[in-house]
């Protein structure tokens, strides 16, 4: 969120739409920035933890069916939920229509071309069809935002392994070693997203007409 509000300072809007914004933490950080947020999410249990974490009341409804003035907002952040999407290509005209000049769609998903999806092939976990039906690496994500109008600002790539991925496997004898493992693993994994070859992409695309 802190990416999308330096490119959206220029936005006449501050209205943030947050797709599919499941428990509601980039909503919460959206909010603490200065956004006004609004929130869709069709499963019962993050909607109500949503509300719990942000006192917003998320929009029981799928993107195809949400409807708001075209230009209206500053931001569509779409955050772990475009490769579950139908038509893609309907999402992100959709986002355009919606946003005002100089608004920022912002997108993160899997990274198809990740080190992580070369080395494990179809063992990938977000290689899951058909939870996820769409599978992008960044040459093609960006594609499909400039064929709808937008200009690319910019390409983030983040990896992240949770600490008990190591922990479970760890005798209890080499335990004294986890901290030396984990600053292994952060700095292993940062160089992995400084060779462009993160788990996650985030692209940034500004409507600049």
């Amino acid at each position: 969120v802190s990416t999308i509000s330096k490119l959206a300072f220029t936005s006449t809007t501050k209205k943030f739409l947050d797709v599919g914004c499941g428990y509601g933490f980039f909503s919460a950080e959206a909010l603490r920035q200065g956004f006004d947020v609004q929130a869709l999410e069709l499963a019962t249990n993050e909607r109500r933890i949503a509300q719990e974490l942000t006192g917003l009341e998320p929009v029981a409804s799928s993107f195809e069916d949400y409807q708001c003035p075209a230009g209206s907002l500053g931001v569509v952040l779409m955050s772990q939920i475009l490769e579950h999407a139908l038509d893609v290509n309907l999402w992100v005209a959709k986002s355009r229509e919606f946003l005002a000049k100089d608004g920022i769609l912002a997108i993160a998903l899997p990274n198809y071309g990740s080190f992580f999806r070369r080395l494990l092939q179809e063992r990938d976990p977000f290689v899951c069809p058909p939870t996820h039906l769409n599978f992008f690496n960044p040459h093609s994500l960006s594609k499909l935002m400039t064929k709808h109008g937008f200009v690319i600002e910019k390409i983030e790539w983040v990896s992240r392994l949770p600490k008990s991925t190591f922990e479970r496997r760890v005798p209890s004898v080499a335990k004294p070693l986890l901290p030396v493992v984990h600053l292994g693993t952060r700095m292993s994994l940062g160089l992995i997203d400084m060779m462009r070859l993160g788990m996650i992409i985030s692209i940034y695309g500004r409507k600049t007409t």
